[in-house]
């Protein structure tokens, strides 16, 4: 079964712009905008993970929101067998925390400079 969530830090609510490149990068009041109710990725870990026994794959493509990752405990890491996730920026973040809380990394796409997609398993 799939769960589709808003995820970020924190629960609460974020505006993003909804067109052009990046959408979601900033916000732009000139342009149309949306309020999305977004949760923090721990919350939604563990409800999923509660109501489901297991989680198999969590993929994460959304400016910014793969930074969450930075804040999980390792028990609440761990919870996924494994992620799918496009980084934004700096990668050595990211690597560092899944690889120090034993997943494999294994990169499958480079999209540009910045951007790049991972697939982290647990091993």
């Amino acid at each position: 079964m799939a769960f589709n969530y808003g995820v970020w830090f924190r629960d609460t609510i974020i505006r993003a712009n909804v067109d052009g490149i990046g959408t979601g990068l900033r916000v732009d009041y000139g342009r149309p905008c949306v309020e999305l109710r977004v949760r923090s990725l721990e919350d939604i870990l563990k409800m999923v993970y509660e109501r489901e026994g297991a989680i198999d794959l969590v993929k994460i493509d959304c400016e910014g929101c793969e930074y969450s990752l930075l804040r999980l405990d390792r028990k609440s890491l761990r919870l996924p067998k494994q992620y799918i996730v496009e980084i934004h920026g700096a990668e050595l973040p990211i690597m560092d925390t899944m690889t120090h809380s034993g997943f494999k990394a294994k990169k499958i796409l480079q999209i540009g400079d910045l951007v790049s997609v991972y697939l982290f398993k647990r091993e």
